[in-house]
């Protein structure tokens, strides 16, 4: 089947996207060492390309979900990129080094509790996910609800219960459940980097 100028423009758009998170962001530099240690092969940046935009000349090839471009900050899109390519390279390490297995609902959410307490909750979103409190909680829980550590904590709790609702179709007490069941090993888990990082230009350290 003939693709369009438009696939074909976003496929170019999705490519250089590719090639500048490969060269600028450090954290998926990482990733992808470990990803060769472990001898997973991902290490082309052409098989990175094809799984990231597809190829626009191949609609079996072409799954549309793949495309991620075309944000509404133009501004941050290459941010928002290359977050995704980190998310999915992670995942990726996971699946090669870690057995993960679809079906099991604490592998699911290991992954998913890894990316989001690695990558995914900067100050911002921390800040969009913190509890709110009524008159009536304590004054212990007034402190702990402001705490850095709990905050960022209760980030990647809901990031990953709302990733398994959503992706997975869990509802709320079997992603609950996979969440508390995975959570103290893999919350802990910081490997490759052994500290967290952000969503950041640079992909620097938090």
């Amino acid at each position: 089947m003939k693709r369009s100028r438009e696939d074909i423009e976003k496929y170019r758009r999705c490519e250089a996207s590719v090639k500048d998170c490969l060269e600028e962001d450090k954290t998926i530099a990482v990733i992808l060492e470990e990803l060769r240690i472990n001898k997973c092969h991902l290490r082309e940046p052409q098989k990175i390309i094809h799984g990231r935009c597809g190829n626009p000349m191949d609609e079996k090839s072409r799954p549309s979900e793949t495309i991620i471009i075309g944000h509404e900050n133009a501004q941050d899109e290459k941010t928002a990129f290359c977050g995704s390519m980190r998310h999915e390279l992670l995942h990726a390490l996971d699946v090669c080094k870690s057995g993960y297995d679809a079906l099991n609902d604490t592998h699911v959410a290991c992954t998913l509790i890894r990316s989001y307490n690695l990558f995914r909750c900067d100050q911002d979103e921390v800040k969009r996910l913190a509890p709110v409190l009524d008159k009536k909680a304590s004054h212990k829980e007034h402190v702990r609800a402001q705490d850095p550590e709990q905050l960022h904590q209760n980030c990647v709790w809901k990031l990953a219960v709302e990733s398994m609702m959503k992706n997975q179709k869990y509802d709320k007490e079997r992603a609950t459940n996979a969440t508390r069941l995975a959570w103290n090993h893999c919350y802990n888990d910081l490997k490759p980097f052994g500290k967290r990082y952000i969503d950041s230009k640079d992909g620097g350290p938090s």
